[in-house]
């Protein structure tokens, strides 16, 4: 019962530590990066592109996460997150950002099409454009490979020690990538082999696909992944 309360009602800063890093994924990962200094204020490297990496709702959330290559390191920029809206406004968001863009990758059900005898994938979409503020902007996305969770998971762990995080503008990600953990299973008082599904899997499946697309595309001369 104590364990059970500590985990619904930490009422020390010790036990809302332990809480916070009971069965997270990333938990090793992050206390690295604080200590290295890795999440802070990024130095201006606009001249580079910015490569986007997205987990696709469909009447849920969607997560983006902004990349940058800079030298060994994957600088993240920024992230954004929001429910409730289509692909258009996505797309307007990164217009509105105003960053000079790559790459951008979604998972594999963007190939997906909606049903209707005109259906399309959300990735044709994309491609075809919207109309904001009087012209078409439209963008490619690649699609990242489809592996196991676990598989992305450790791919997540590999790729996180070469991250430096803007720690103002991806605020709400890392919390969520610091939130992401496995799921309780109370019969057997101890962790499931799979992850919780709540408010921090959008930012953490997105940023997935990220570690996932790096493993999969090396850099060929200037042309990350």
């Amino acid at each position: 019962l104590g364990d059970d309360m500590k985990r619904e009602y930490p009422t020390i800063p010790a036990e809302a530590f332990q809480q916070s890093v009971e069965g997270a994924y990333y938990a090793k990962q992050f206390r690295w990066l604080y200590t290295n200094k890795r999440i802070g204020q990024l130095p201006d490297n606009s001249h580079l592109p910015v490569h986007t990496f997205w987990d696709i709702g469909v009447g849920d959330s969607t997560a983006i996460w902004f990349v940058r290559e800079v030298g060994e390191e994957f600088h993240i920029i920024d992230y954004y997150e929001n429910s409730g809206e289509g692909l258009r406004h996505y797309m307007k968001v990164l217009k509105d950002r105003g960053y000079e863009y790559g790459e951008h990758w979604g998972p594999h059900d963007i190939e997906n099409r909606e049903f209707g005898a005109d259906a399309k994938s959300r990735k044709e979409l994309a491609q075809e454009g919207y109309e904001i503020d009087g012209q078409v902007y439209s963008m490619t996305f690649n699609v990242v490979p489809k592996t196991g969770v676990d598989t992305g998971i450790e791919s997540v762990r590999e790729i996180l020690p070469s991250c430096v995080f803007d720690e103002e503008k991806c605020a709400e990600g890392i919390s969520h990538l610091e939130g992401y953990r496995k799921e309780w299973d109370d019969k057997r008082g101890c962790w499931k082999d799979k992850p919780l599904h709540d408010f921090t899997s959008h930012g953490a499946d997105s940023f997935r696909y990220f570690a996932v697309a790096k493993n999969n595309h090396k850099q060929v001369g200037a042309v990350f992944f």
